[in-house]
């Protein structure tokens, strides 16, 4: 069950990247990471089109993100609290 007083991990993804983030009670952002799209690299700034060849799968990157969300939240001791889709941002590549 979650403690109020626990640490929460969330995830949020969508086709060009994801990211990870352990927030203390208080609301503070204890660590945060980010993924980008890209076969090559996980690095954002290296994110590619959404129809490139070479850019992951959005169902890919949810289970990266989940997997990454828990694994954080074992390190932090934290709750889990799941992954979300989020909406795509039209320039995210301009």
């Amino acid at each position: 069950m979650h403690n109020k007083r626990q640490a929460t991990t969330i995830g949020r993804y969508n086709g060009h990247g994801y990211e990870v983030a352990v927030v203390s009670p208080a609301g503070e952002i204890l660590k945060h990471y980010e993924a980008g799209n890209s076969m090559s690299s996980s690095a954002p700034a290296d994110s590619v089109p959404l129809d490139s060849i070479y850019a992951v799968r959005i169902e890919v990157l949810k289970d990266f993100c989940e997997e990454t969300a828990r694994e954080m939240a074992e390190e932090y001791n934290a709750t889990f609290a799941g992954v979300e889709l989020i909406e795509e941002e039209e320039d995210q590549n301009a």
